[in-house]
């Protein structure tokens, strides 16, 4: 059967495959077709199309201090916490998670915490929690100022697979000689679902 200058006769049954031009004769080529690499190609592009990623993050007005007393003024743009001179707190940022999705438990790619940490004020400690498991620990830090973008300061990588409850990102703030501020606008976490497993 010929269409214009193409040939569209194939050979698909024997395990040929048929390419084409489309300008004249001369131009029209053979070759064998590989059907165990066709299949294994469709196969990795079915995986990565299942694969789900999330994006969860919470509101700083959710973010909560370990001791009740410290002052605290929540507003629509975030929370803003007072530490003591000279002294420390910790603060919990809850991040909604989606643990379960078609039975495939979630991976926790990293954590995010956007903040301020004004005047002498600096995080110091942080710690990234499954339920009642610990999923990364950072000790011994001494990031100051406006992290209010995402960037290596602020973005944690956990790599964690098979979460089983919540996410809570424990983070320990200081301040030095002078009583200081610290402002949290939103928190979260990036995650994985791959359904295929």
């Amino acid at each position: 059967m010929r269409l214009g200058n193409c040939r569209l006769m194939t050979l698909w049954e024997r395990g040929w495959g048929y390419q084409s031009h489309c300008r004249s004769r001369r131009s029209q080529t053979w070759r064998r077709f590989d059907h165990a690499a066709a299949a294994n190609a469709a196969r990795a592009r079915e995986y990565i199309l299942q694969r789900k990623c999330y994006a969860s993050w919470a509101h700083g007005v959710t973010a909560v201090s370990e001791n009740r007393n410290l002052p605290v003024v929540r507003a629509g743009y975030g929370a803003t916490f007072t530490l003591p001179k000279n002294g420390g707190e910790w603060i919990h940022f809850p991040i909604p998670t989606p643990t379960l999705l078609e039975n495939s438990r979630a991976f926790l790619e990293r954590v995010i915490v956007l903040f301020e940490a004004r005047q002498t004020s600096e995080l110091k400690r942080i710690h990234v929690w499954d339920g009642g498991k610990i999923l990364a620990r950072h000790d011994e830090l001494s990031v100051k100022g406006n992290n209010l973008g995402i960037g290596a300061a602020n973005a944690i990588p956990v790599k964690q697979k098979d979460l089983l409850t919540a996410i809570v990102v424990s983070a320990f703030f200081a301040a030095g000689a002078n009583q200081s501020e610290l402002y949290v606008p939103a928190f979260g976490g990036d995650f994985y679902h791959d359904i295929n497993a």
